[in-house]
């Protein structure tokens, strides 16, 4: 076992988070302490930004906001931290610097007494130059990367961590990371929030004596340089509604930026596959993601926290039609939502009323069902398969385990239609399993297209919801625990 203590004094017990070396017993005292372990990390990340959230002049605000987003977003991966994030940019910070260095004689005595910025400046070393070693390093030497149409929507492609790491990303966490390079090079960069886009805008250059316009940059990119006019070109083959430079001469609110960052993860579940990313929640009824949820309520809480403006105000009516759609997050919806019509009467007139109503309405219902048995499913002859039970499958190759079931296919017509269901030899009209995977995604498969896995002692399913419905593992099959038991008592 292992103690993990979190800084509020509060200590939990559990075991390992590789469900590998508890595959006997207590997977869902595991799965439950971990939950309760999340939450508590995520009330100490709540504090960090609601003191991050105080000063929007601090000018590392974007990376620690990168920072905070990958821990909201992985609370159980103890190795995202700000240190180790900012220790991996300033490595990229003393390369460039080396870069620019060595060919100048004077810099060997400077070095050695003044900081980056003020050392630059002292030897009258060009803006552009510090950006054109800026990019020889980061996309030439260190090999970084803008992601592809086909991984675009990768999730970790947003993860500031998963950026250094993997050094690919999109234009927002691209851009992140060379303005925060930039900074300790003493170059200032601010951020251009497009609808379609995301770039960089050149404050000042020092060698200039007269007023120029701005320099936009593009991280996503290789660091190219752009004029007002040619950003303007490329943003409308993107969004024909752009058609004005006046944008690029406001600046752009840093609170946006930091929502931004979040709706990208929207962008990453609407855009992903079924099979992939997706899974659906058998007691919900609901499609769901592993991020989705935590995306929601981190966006909310943002809000809650943020002066009214268009922005905020859209953001908080989008999570909220979100959140009372799929049930999620209600009991937060209605306290932001109660928080802001108090606080922002004026807010009380875009709608935000009526979805109040709505979440309140539906939380009442919801808590109406509470105490309320659940609906226990029986077996007919058609079923070949048991909760419990690791399969295989036929055509995908993943190994799963099977966590419920339907006597029929019980998706909508449009999933119906757009998973192929009808192609299958016995189509909709077979029974359809609820499976957790090896890779950590929950599918919905047909009866034809599982068998039996050849060998279940040595296919341990380490999907992180195993301790939600399973109390441990035999050694062949999982045993239900008691909640799931009491949906499926015959298939023990």
């Amino acid at each position: 076992m292992e103690e993990v203590k979190v800084n509020t004094g509060i200590i939990i017990i559990v075991y390992s988070s590789d469900s590998r070396t508890c595959s006997r017993a207590d997977l869902t005292n595991q799965f439950y302490g971990l939950y309760a372990w999340e939450h508590l990390v995520r009330r100490e990340l709540k504090e960090k930004w609601e003191n991050l959230l105080k000063d929007t002049s601090d000018q590392q605000i974007l990376e620690k906001g990168a920072v905070l987003f990958s821990q909201w977003m992985n609370p159980l991966d103890g190795s995202i931290t700000l240190e180790a994030v900012q220790g991996q940019l300033d490595s990229i910070a003393e390369l460039v610097a080396s870069e620019l260095l060595q060919d100048d004689s004077r810099s060997t005595r400077l070095a050695t007494t003044l900081p980056y910025p003020d050392l630059f400046e002292k030897l009258g070393t060009p803006v552009l130059r510090i950006l054109d070693a800026l990019n020889a390093v980061l996309y030439d030497r260190l090999k970084f990367k803008p992601a592809t149409p086909v991984n675009y929507y990768q999730v970790e492609n947003s993860f500031i961590n998963q950026v250094l790491k993997r050094r690919t990303g999109i234009p927002l966490s691209m851009s992140v990371i060379y303005q925060s390079i930039a900074r300790r090079l003493g170059v200032s960069l601010m951020p251009v929030n497009f609808p379609s886009h995301f770039m960089l805008k050149l404050q000042e250059d020092r060698q200039q004596t007269t007023p120029q316009d701005p320099v936009l940059i593009d991280a996503f990119n290789r660091g190219q340089r752009r004029t007002p006019q040619q950003c303007l070109d490329l943003i409308m083959t993107f969004d024909p509604s752009i058609a004005s430079q006046e944008i690029f001469s406001r600046d752009t609110n840093v609170n946006d930026v930091l929502l931004r960052m979040v709706a990208n993860m929207f962008g990453s579940y609407q855009h992903s596959t079924y099979e992939i990313e997706r899974y659906y929640d058998n007691q919900t009824g609901k499609w769901g993601s592993i991020y989705f949820s935590s995306s929601l309520s981190l966006q909310l809480f943002l809000c809650s926290m943020m002066s009214s403006t268009n922005s905020v105000r859209e953001n908080v009516a989008y999570c909220s039609v979100v959140c009372i759609e799929t049930g999620y997050n209600l009991e937060v919806v209605e306290r932001t939502l109660t928080d802001k019509m108090r606080t922002q009467p004026g807010m009380s007139t875009t709608g935000l009323n009526s979805l109040f109503e709505r979440a309140k309405e539906q939380l009442e219902r919801r808590n109406e069902l509470i105490g309320t048995p659940p609906k226990v499913k029986k077996r007919n002859d058609g079923l070949l398969y048991r909760v419990g039970m690791i399969m295989k499958h036929r055509r995908y190759d993943y190994v799963c385990v099977i966590y419920g079931w339907d006597h029929v296919c019980e998706m909508s017509r449009a999933w119906i239609q757009q998973m192929g269901v009808d192609s299958l030899p016995r189509g909709k009209n077979q029974p359809f399993y609820n499976v957790l995977v090896m890779d950590g995604t929950n599918r919905y498969a047909a009866q034809e297209s599982l068998e039996h896995c050849p060998q279940p002692a040595l296919s341990h399913v380490t999907h992180w919801e195993v301790g939600k419905y399973f109390s441990s593992f035999t050694g062949r099959r999982y045993l239900p625990n008691d909640a799931l038991r009491q949906v499926y008592p015959e298939d023990l």
